[in-house]
């Protein structure tokens, strides 16, 4: 079956990775795959941030759309018969994409660098301590990749709903105008 929302990611295995960067890498590979995993970490955590703001916009005008439904919205409460109906399941849809918001915008604790992460006990040897590094970079990396895909997704299907909400509720008020 088709899907809409199809996104993109393209991943490496952890373990490959590992096994890599075992053998000998001159230090500037290391230095340069440090470099580049601070960036991609500090991408993937902005992307984050910039998801749960379009949530919460989300969430807000799910909200709206229902308040202003359920406060039977003026003019709206003049209609009767099927057209109560259509505003009865454009409550619904907008109920929908409230809770796909507020389901995207939940609280998840993801992996994050610890300090035993961080003290991983090779101070001895900076080299394979910065090879451990870039590991946990690349977990943090992966598994905030996935979490914002769920975000992406709730997103999405949250301006679906409620664009077909807007428009039920738009093609009664239409109907009242007549």
């Amino acid at each position: 079956m088709p899907t809409l929302y199809k996104p993109r990611v393209s991943r490496v295995d952890i373990e490959d990775i590992e096994l890599q960067l075992a053998s000998d890498i001159p230090a500037e590979t290391i230095e340069e795959l440090y470099r580049f995993g601070e960036i991609m970490v500090s991408e993937v955590q902005r992307r984050c941030g910039s998801l749960d703001q379009k949530l919460t916009s989300m969430l807000g005008w799910s909200a709206a759309v229902l308040a202003l439904l359920l406060t039977n919205g003026g003019e709206l409460s003049k209609l009767n018969g099927a057209w109560r109906a259509v505003l009865f399941i454009a409550t619904l849809i907008a109920l929908g994409a409230m809770f796909s918001a507020a389901w995207g915008i939940k609280s998840k604790i993801g992996p994050t660098p610890s300090e035993q992460d961080w003290f991983m006990g090779e101070l001895e040897a900076p080299d394979r301590m910065k090879k451990y590094h870039i590991i946990s970079m690349l977990n943090i990396h992966q598994s905030q990749s996935q979490a914002n895909l769920q975000k992406a997704a709730s997103l999405h299907h949250s301006e679906i709903l409620l664009i077909i909400s807007g428009l039920a509720i738009a093609s009664a008020l239409f109907y009242l105008w007549l």
